[in-house]
């Protein structure tokens, strides 16, 4: 329920005290009850503005089943490119490093292993 969607809570330390290495919080009962109010707030936002039904056709516009949210979405071909032209590749330089957007082209062959492992900026078609 209300996946894709973040909430931040801004909670001082001494509230919700981290662990020595940041992974966890001392006191985990604190933790989950802060996680369940959340949930309900969340639950109560989405009741009050009447979203939920914009999600659903959000989701399914990209190949994914309300009842199948932890499978993978569809292999059809019109959600498959819906898909790659809204969510674009990235992909880093081995020469100089920088994470580059590579664009979608429906009629370009997807990059195969030893192109996307020895990839460079050169080999970018989109001059931008």
């Amino acid at each position: 329920y209300c996946r894709g969607v973040v909430g931040i809570v801004d909670i001082p330390s001494i509230v919700l005290e981290p662990t020595h290495n940041k992974q966890s919080f001392a006191d985990e009962k604190e933790y989950h009850f802060l996680l369940k109010n959340m949930g309900e707030y969340m639950r109560q936002y989405w009741s009050d503005a009447g979203i939920e039904n914009y999600v659903k056709e959000f989701w399914e516009t990209y190949g994914y089943r309300d009842d199948q949210l932890d499978r993978p979405p569809s292999n059809e071909l019109e959600v498959v490119k819906r898909r790659q032209a809204a969510v674009p590749m990235l992909i880093q330089c081995d020469k100089c490093l920088k994470w580059r957007r590579l664009p979608y082209t429906s009629n370009a062959a997807p990059l195969t292993q030893a192109q996307l492992e020895a990839w460079r900026c050169s080999d970018n078609v989109d001059v931008m």
